[in-house]
């Protein structure tokens, strides 16, 4: 029997109203609308468009964070998204049907970006929403494009200047407040000769499930990052460079933008803006966060940070050659106010700046993050209802 037919009348009248339906459905979070699915087939339909997914996630263009996904080789165990609350429930990628061990490689909006390794080679990808446990597969326009070995795709590794692609960075771009379809970017960087370098960049478009290739002049490739609308990279020239994704061309900067000669600690976007953070050594106990000024081309320091008072917490800092490492950085209430994921060998800190204050998390058992030969970053957990 339809749900619809237990409900007094009033609120039958709301449940057949589409109109007043939807807006009222528009306030709830995702994983309440998730389980309103079940309420009747109408309900599912309208759940699950396209088109009230962006609406919902008009109505909060900034959903909050609960959490995130370590950026480490799943195998057999749970790939689980780590609490900022301390909350046992949260998302995982267990539904995920994988015939291999899965790396997170990119988040975006609430989609992830993973790969799947049979025998040290990546197979194929998977674009996965853990709020919804729906995923589709990605898998490679020609062959050799995933087919490189896992630790030559992953971490930099001896021969940089012989010929052939080197590093490839595997990139999800997704904006719900532009458009419902995402793209997936594949940066290659090829080395020829001396003069003749570019980067192969391969773009799959969930919209019309198809490849486009496009070559760009590129003397490195290092670090590269989709921010509102546009990846940007960087190499060993310091010099960052930039592509649209919707024109799908080279965009040119207004003035070189350039990354300082320094440990690159951390390169991402947090809320919607391009973070830069750097350090003469890893073991600097104080560093600026930087974030990029799109209208001027610059560096501005937002923040300025000094771990001093998480000594307590993590006695480790107190050595001469303490380790740590940045996983993530994300926005506070304020245009100005950050929060810090950092790792140290013996425990995951969430760190409020404006605060001063810290959450030791907890990281499901059996899943060490140092050393950080399989874990690079953490991955952002937002609700999204986006359908794959």
């Amino acid at each position: 029997m339809d749900a619809l037919s237990d409900l007094p009348p009033p609120a039958e009248v709301i449940a057949n109203n589409v109109d007043l339906l939807t807006q009222i459905l528009l306030f709830l979070p995702a994983k309440s609308l998730i389980r309103f699915k079940s309420v009747s087939k109408e309900w599912l339909s309208l759940i699950s468009d396209s088109r009230f997914a962006a609406k919902h996630h008009g109505r909060n263009p900034r959903p909050s964070i609960s959490g995130f996904f370590l950026g480490w080789i799943y195998t057999n165990q749970s790939c689980k998204c780590v609490s900022l609350q301390g909350d046992p429930t949260g998302p995982s990628l267990d539904y995920l049907h994988r015939n291999g061990a899965v790396k997170i490689v990119c988040s975006s909006n609430g989609l992830l970006l993973c790969s799947v390794v049979c025998n040290i080679y990546i197979d194929h990808y998977l674009v996965c929403n853990p709020t919804t446990q729906k995923y589709t597969a990605i898998h490679e326009p020609r062959p050799g494009v995933f087919t490189q070995r896992y630790t030559a795709i992953h971490e930099p590794r001896p021969g940089l200047f012989s010929s052939g692609v080197h590093k490839l960075h595997a990139l999800l771009a997704f904006d719900p407040s532009k458009s419902p379809r995402y793209k997936v970017v594949f940066l290659g960087y090829c080395y020829q000769d001396v003069g003749n370098s570019y980067v192969q960049i391969d773009i799959y478009c969930s919209e019309s499930a198809s490849w486009k290739q496009i070559r760009a002049p590129c003397r490195s490739l290092l670090q590269a990052v989709f921010c509102h609308g546009v990846i940007y990279w960087f190499g060993y020239e310091t010099v960052m460079s930039g592509f649209d994704v919707d024109s799908e061309k080279m965009i040119e900067m207004k003035k070189p933008l350039e990354v300082r000669h320094m440990q690159v600690r951390y390169f991402g976007e947090c809320g919607g803006r391009l973070v830069l953070i750097q350090t003469p050594n890893l073991s600097a106990m104080a560093f600026e966060i930087l974030e990029m000024d799109m209208e001027d081309c610059c560096w501005i320091v937002k923040c300025f940070v000094h771990l001093g008072p998480l000594q307590s917490v993590s006695p480790q800092l107190k050595n001469e050659y303490r380790e740590y490492f940045i996983l993530c950085v994300l926005k506070g209430e304020t245009e100005k106010d950050f929060e810090l994921v950092l790792t140290f060998p013996e425990k995951t800190i969430y760190y409020n700046l404006k605060c001063n204050s810290w959450n030791v998390l907890h990281v499901p058992r059996g899943q060490r993050i140092f050393p950080l030969d399989s874990c690079d970053t953490a991955f952002p957990s937002v609700e999204s209802l986006y359908p794959l």
